[in-house]
Order: structure tokens, then sequence, then C-alpha cells
């Protein structure tokens, strides 16, 4: 501090005080650095709306003002004037019109002044699954409304009435699916039957060639649980013959059988009474032999012919084209299948063979 002293070497007290309360007017050379208050720079001559601001640490810079409607943005780290995408810088553009209720504030689609309008596909943003952690989608919008995360393998989906969806757990093995009448549930079938489901009950195979004495016989198990036998049958005899089958062994004149069959000059249709079996193919000549035969032959008693003797149904063809179709019916009321007899007509043997015997519940 300068303290004035007169020329007597006395301090002058009015100077002092005029000293240590000198106005900021009569500072009139030099620029105050920040660090004391100041700016660090003159601004004497900025224009009008200028903008002041931390240009680097500890020293100011200025921004003259943008243009009409700019804002001010960052650009590089650095601050400047930007002009937005979209701006909404008064209300002389927005609508005064009454607007409807539920309605937003936006531009008209496409583009133009601001209004009051209902919300399009394009106002909603991109919203992937992933952000979804909360809550469970309903069925009015597409989902299950039920959270089915603990759902196990093989359970089916129901809808439960009151707009949900509900998961039905897997069944136990041979169980199916029932209806209460108001839900699907699973259960054992009715009289333990399942309808349509095939067993295989007996088979006799021989895929060697060879000399094979006839009959082939096949012993079935108690048959009487099952409403139709299916034979399926391939053979191939030593000579010129045709497929055979007796039931039970059965050679008395209790057959009553007719047949269709087709040879190399057309077709021929035969009926055959108190024979001693039922004619499975009736399909090749002495030219075609020797030839695959095959048969399909269904046997079914009163549950389906709606009497009480067993229907035999077969139909064979060969591996040189020829077809056969053939009825019959053992005349013994009441009988039940206990085996079947395979031979061929004369006194043909096999060469080889493949019958499987199912039966059908």
């Amino acid at each position: 501090m300068n303290i004035p002293i007169s020329k007597q070497g006395v301090i002058s007290p009015s100077t002092s005080e005029q000293a240590s309360s000198a106005n900021a007017s009569d500072i009139n050379s030099g620029i105050l650095p920040v660090q004391f208050g100041g700016t660090g720079s003159d601004f004497s001559l900025a224009p009008e709306s200028l903008l002041l601001y931390f240009s680097s640490t500890g020293t100011f810079g200025f921004l003259a003002s943008g243009a009409d409607g700019q804002v001010l943005g960052v650009n590089l780290g650095a601050l400047g004037w930007v002009t937005p995408p979209s701006q909404l810088s008064d209300l002389s553009d927005v609508s005064s019109a009454p607007q409807l209720p539920n309605h937003v504030l936006a531009t008209a689609v496409g583009g133009g002044a601001y209004e009051g309008r209902p919300l399009v596909a394009d106002d909603i943003p991109d919203l992937p699954a992933e952000k979804i952690t909360t809550g469970v989608l309903p069925t009015s919008r597409g989902g299950t409304g039920t959270d089915l995360s603990a759902a196990g393998a093989g359970a089916i989906l129901y809808s439960d009435g009151v707009g949900g969806v509900s998961a039905l757990p897997v069944g136990s093995e041979g169980q199916v699916l029932k209806t209460t009448g108001s839900a699907p549930t699973w259960s054992s079938p009715s009289g333990g039957a399942q309808y349509g489901v095939e067993t295989l009950i007996g088979s006799a195979v021989q895929t060697t060639d060879g000399v094979y004495a006839a009959p082939i016989t096949i012993s079935l198990p108690d048959t009487t649980s099952y409403r139709a036998i299916r034979v399926v049958a391939r053979t191939i005899p030593s000579s010129n013959a045709w497929l055979q089958m007796r039931i039970n062994g059965d050679e008395l004149t209790n057959y009553t059988q007719s047949y269709y069959v087709s040879t190399s000059t057309g077709h021929n249709l035969s009926a055959y009474s108190n024979v001693t079996e039922a004619t499975c193919a009736w399909m090749v000549t002495s030219s075609d032999f020797p030839i695959i035969q095959f048969a399909n032959i269904l046997i079914y008693n009163h549950d389906y012919s709606m009497d009480n003797y067993l229907h035999i149904d077969a139909f064979g063809v060969s591996s040189n084209g020829l077809h056969s179709l053939s009825t019959a019916r053992y005349n013994v009321a009441s009988a039940t299948v206990s085996s079947l007899n395979f031979l061929f007509s004369g006194a043909a043997t096999f060469r080889r063979y493949q019958i499987y015997v199912f039966g059908i519940s």
C-alpha cells in the first residue's frame, strides 16, 4: 500500500482515506484479470446480445448471437448456435381451433403446422422385446395373459373362458384327452380300450430260400378282447399256386366266399360255397411263376358284421401286377380265433414267407 506523506514528513489522514476508497472510474489503464474478479478482456466494443462464457480454464470468451430460432448447443466440445430439426419457437403456428379428446399436439402427418391429432404408428418409437421386463401381455393384445415360463414340456394351452390362457400339463402314458364340459383333461380311455390301436399278436418269418412245408401255423393268444384281426403276408410258393388261409385249422366245409381276380386277359368274378379254406389271393399263372404274393387280410366278428359269424376280407397283389379281392364268411357261430393256418393250393410248399398277425382294439 502507498501511504502519502507531506513535505514536512507527516502522514495526511485525508489522503490515506481517499486512497482506500478509490472509485472504479478512476482506473484508467490496464484490464483486471480473472483471478482478481475481472474478465481479462475488453468488452467495451462488444455487440449487442454477446454471450459471455469460459472458452477455456480461467479464460473468458464471447459468442455472438445466433440466427432467429437457433438454440445453443455443443458441437465437438464447443458451444455454438445450431438450428434444431424441429422447433416450436412460439405459438404462432399452433391451431387455436377446438380439438377432440385424446389427441396429441404434433405436426400434420408429412409435416406442416402443429395441430391436435390422434397418434399414428410413426409417432411410436420402436420398443424391442428385451425392453419389456414387467407385466404380462393380455390376450386382447395378442398375448396369453398368463405367465407360462414354468409350463413343462408337452403342456398344451387352452382358453380359460375369462380372457386368459391356461396350460394343461402332459398326461400319463396311455391317457387320452377328454373334456369335462368346460376344460380339457387327461384320463384313461373308457373301459380301458383304445379303438384302432394295433398290437402284434403272432408272426411266422423265414427269409432264406428253402423248402418249407405247408401249412404254416400261427397260434394266437386270447383274441376275445380285439374287435378285429389283421394279417399281413408276403409269401413265395415253390410252384404255381395261390395262398389260402384256414381258421383254427378247420378244413371242414365251413366257408362261403366270392372273389374278383385280374388275369392276363381281364377279370373274373366267381362265387364258391362250402369250401375248405378262405382263398386270399388268386393271382398267378404258370407263366408268372415264381412271383412274390402280398396279402392284406381282415378278420372281424359281430362287432362289425352285425351277426355271430367271422367275416374275412382279403386283398392280394403279386409282383407281376395281378391282383384280387376276396370276401368270405366262416360259418361257425361265435367262433374265437385261436390259430391261423397258411398254405398254398395243390401241393406247393413255401420258398419264403413273412406273415404278421395284429389284434385291433
